[in-house]
């Protein structure tokens, strides 16, 4: 019975009127990576549409807070979660995409005046670090606020960290710059958005699909599309793309 439970999931996630495949992912609103109010639901969401279009699939991403999304995708409700970070906690139940949508490194943020430049966690002796609750953060980085060496500061939302950051209360921010700028954008309208880079945390960012392994046939899919996004990749689809919604990858030679 579970079986036939299974294959009849796979037919009704997958399939949509006339030939096509409807592929159903699942995420969170995670802006401006991907976002139900975005348009095209994000430079990500347009990729990953663009590279099934390729295939002959259709694409639909439905959004749900983070946890219910990596639960629901675990248990073979969707085809693959959507963007995740990859590591040792999810690595039994999805296949991974080899391709990458995007890169959501977490980077430290500062003042426009700061003189700091190109650090990693062993260069905050000293400092207040704020970032998300729940944020991704490298296990040195752990280390660090264990030990005392780095003390940190956890709140609830971008705005309240860029507020700290001005008022001196914290040292750094540890935040991807695009989600950091399209927040301040929305709480501080006709506002210069000039937070800088000054490094980034050795958490790696970047963006995968997580093809569900209890349902029939998605490691196929997984390879279709990696095929569709390596193509995308040398006929300078991607890029395209990321000019279209104002996207920069950033690069740092200490995070590898």
């Amino acid at each position: 019975m579970k079986k036939i439970f299974i294959n009849v999931l796979f037919f009704i996630v997958f399939t949509s009127s006339g030939s096509a495949e409807m592929i159903t992912m699942v995420t969170c609103n995670w802006q401006p990576f991907q976002g139900e109010d975005l348009p095209k639901q994000g430079f990500t969401a347009e990729i990953a549409r663009q590279a099934l279009n390729r295939k002959g699939h259709t694409f639909k991403l439905i959004f749900r807070p983070w946890a219910r999304a990596v639960d629901q995708a675990k248990k073979g409700n969707y085809v693959a979660l959507f963007n995740p970070w990859k590591n040792k906690d999810n690595e039994n139940d999805f296949y991974f995409s080899n391709e990458i949508l995007g890169k959501g490194d977490g980077h430290f943020l500062d003042l426009p005046d700061s003189k700091l430049s190109n650090i990693a966690p062993k260069d905050l002796r000293g400092k207040i670090v704020g970032y998300i609750r729940a944020y991704p953060v490298s296990s040195e980085l752990i280390q660090l606020f264990e030990s005392g060496t780095v003390k940190n500061h956890v709140v609830s939302g971008v705005t309240q960290l860029i507020k700290l950051l001005r008022s001196g209360r914290i040292n750094l921010i540890l935040e991807n710059y695009h989600v950091a700028e399209h927040n301040f954008k929305i709480s501080f309208p006709g506002q210069v958005f000039d937070l800088k880079i000054v490094g980034k945390d050795l958490v790696d960012g970047s963006l995968y699909i997580g093809w569900s392994k209890i349902l029939p046939g998605t490691k196929e899919l997984r390879d279709e599309f990696d095929a569709a996004i390596l193509e995308m990749r040398m006929d300078g689809s991607i890029d395209k793309i990321k000019k279209e919604f104002g996207i920069v990858d950033f690069n740092f030679p200490h995070a590898k």
